[in-house]
């Protein structure tokens, strides 16, 4: 069933599910800059983490924020070109988009079963992917 977007160029956008489902891997939401009440990221967290923290569970959060931040900002973006430019051209975009994705994800599944250690180099990793696309979580 495709989920259905009112955008603010006054269109309706129908999402087939497996778009969504492969654009979205962790979590759905209209919320994902980590100011947001539902991340489980603060300003503490960033100011941390930007400051070369290496504590394991703030940097597993940080891993997860960038890549929920990452398919979130993919996604409204797909929608918008989808309602201004055609399905074509929103697909091309999310073909262009794989790669980002597809790094990020390896990237957050080696973190998760990797020693602490190399916590801090994987997340780094991380931003500079998003960076390298144009993409600033923070």
């Amino acid at each position: 069933m495709p989920l259905v977007f009112e955008t603010l160029l006054g269109k309706t956008v129908k999402v087939p599910e497996e778009v969504i489902r492969e654009v979205i891997t962790v979590e759905l939401t209209n919320c994902f800059y980590w100011s947001c009440p539902n991340i489980d990221v603060d300003y503490s967290d960033v100011m941390e983490f930007l400051g070369g923290s290496r504590d394991p569970e703030l940097l597993r959060r940080i891993a997860r924020y960038i890549l929920v931040y990452t398919e979130n900002l993919v996604l409204p973006n797909y929608v918008y070109m989808k309602a201004s430019m055609g399905s074509e051209k929103a697909r091309a975009y999310l073909d262009s988009m794989k790669s980002l994705l597809m790094k990020l994800r390896r990237l957050y599944r080696i973190l998760n079963m990797e020693p602490y250690g190399m916590y801090r180099e994987l997340v780094d990793q991380m931003l500079q992917t998003c960076l390298d696309h144009g993409i600033d979580p923070f």
